[in-house]
C-alpha cells in the first residue's frame, strides 16, 4: 500500500525543549520524517476526524487533556487541573498560562470555548459532535478558566475531550482562511506548526518556536 510522507521540520524531536548539543546542526535545518499509512481529505479537526488526520492533528494541537494507550489513564495537558461537581454535570478546567499558539499570541479560556462550541455547533457538522454529551453551556470564567456545563450526565467526556477532534484551535485563523482552514493552515499550539501540506505527498513544517512553553 502507497504512504504518504508527512515531513516536519523540528528542533528536538516533539519535546523539543532541552538546548541542542553545539555538534548538532541548528534547529531548523534538522528534520524528522514520519511515514504515516493514510492522508487525510484535510486537517480541520472538528470535520477530519479519521486517522489520518488524528496522526497530523495531534502534532500541530494540543487538547485539554491526555490519556495514555490504555484509554483509560488521563494527564492535564493543557488544563492543568480540573474538578466535577457532586451532581456530574460541571466540569471546571483550570488552564495553564504558559502556553501560545504557533503565531505567538497566548492560550486563552477564550479559545478552548470558541473550539469546544464550534465543535458541537450543527453548522459545523461535526461526525464526532455528540461524544462531547449533551452541553447545557461553555463558559470562560476568566483567561484561564473554563466552566463546561451538561445537561445529563457523561463519564466518557474527558477521554473524548482528549482525542483530535477536542484540539484548541484560534478562532481568527479560522475566520481567515475559511473553506481553506485545515488545507491551508491551522494555527495550534502543538510542538510542531504548519509549514505545507501537499496532498497524498507531503506535510512540512520549516522551523519551531522554542520560546513557546511546553
Amino acid at each position: 500500500m502507497a504512504m504518504a510522507r508527512a515531513c516536519l521540520i523540528a528542533a528536538a524531536l516533539l519535546l523539543g525543549a532541552l538546548p541542542a548539543p553545539a555538534a548538532n546542526p541548528p534547529a531548523k535545518e534538522r528534520t524528522a520524517t514520519i511515514l504515516v499509512r493514510n492522508d487525510s481529505v484535510g486537517f480541520d479537526p472538528h470535520k477530519s476526524t479519521g486517522r489520518g488526520a488524528a496522526e497530523i492533528l495531534f502534532m500541530m494541537a494540543d487538547t485539554l487533556v491526555s490519556v495514555e494507550d490504555d484509554q483509560k489513564t488521563l494527564h492535564p495537558l493543557l488544563a492543568k487541573s480540573w474538578t466535577l461537581s457532586g451532581d456530574g454535570l460541571t466540569y471546571t478546567f483550570n488552564l495553564r498560562d504558559d502556553v501560545k499558539f504557533c503565531d505567538g499570541k497566548p492560550l486563552t479560556a477564550a479559545d478552548v470555548v470558541y473550539s469546544l462550541k464550534r465543535l458541537i455547533a450543527p453548522e459545523t457538522r461535526s461526525p464526532a459532535a455528540w461524544r462531547l454529551g449533551k452541553v447545557a453551556d461553555i463558559t470562560a470564567k476568566d483567561d484561564t478558566t473554563v466552566i463546561y456545563t451538561l445537561k445529563e450526565p457523561h463519564n466518557e467526556l474527558l477521554l473524548h475531550l482528549a482525542q483530535s477532534f477536542g484540539s484548541i484551535i484560534d478562532r481568527a485563523n479560522v475566520e481567515k482562511l475559511g473553506a481553506d482552514f485545515g488545507v491551508k493552515g491551522l494555527n495550534g499550539t502543538g510542538p510542531f506548526c504548519w509549514g505545507e501540506w501537499r496532498p497524498r505527498d507531503q506535510f512540512e513544517r520549516d522551523d519551531i518556536f522554542f520560546d513557546r512553553p511546553r
